[in-house]
């Protein structure tokens, strides 16, 4: 685990690929194929049932086993990710505030890696473009 351990649900159960069990949510993780993840409308569809809060978590969703391709500043403390799925889809991400910090250190070495990601899903809207990613909360080394 990279990030600083914001969590309580381990994610082993829930997906069916071998995930260490450091890896953990705060309310529990979502399996999803990158591919239902590019799509607006998933996203739209969640933000509908907020707001989110105390009494209704926003979901987090992992996305094990991805291959780390780019890890860039954005801003002065941000990181952009891009990683690529077993079958080859890509997935943007982005992760907040995590530069300098242990988040972030850890997304760097991993470049070139494989990872596990969690994090929530949000639009990103830029050059009048829409796209669906992964704001990453926390994510961690796959294990042999």
């Amino acid at each position: 685990m990279f990030g600083e351990g914001t969590a309580v649900a381990p994610l082993a159960p829930m997906v069916t690929t071998p995930v260490p069990s450091t890896m953990v949510a705060l309310v529990g993780l979502l399996r999803v194929t990158p591919k239902l993840l590019l799509g607006a409308a998933l996203v739209r569809s969640i933000e509908a049932a907020g707001p989110f809060g105390c009494g209704n978590p926003e979901p987090l969703f992992a996305l094990p086993r991805h291959r780390l391709t780019e890890v860039f500043p954005v801003g002065a403390d941000h990181l952009k990710l891009r990683a690529v799925a077993g079958d080859g889809q890509p997935i943007e991400a982005i992760a907040f505030r995590a530069a300098g910090k242990p988040l972030g250190d850890g997304l760097d070495r991993a470049k070139g890696g494989l990872v596990h990601l969690a994090g929530t899903l949000s639009i990103n809207t830029y050059g009048g473009r829409e796209r669906a990613q992964l704001r990453v909360v926390d994510a961690a080394d796959v294990e042999g």
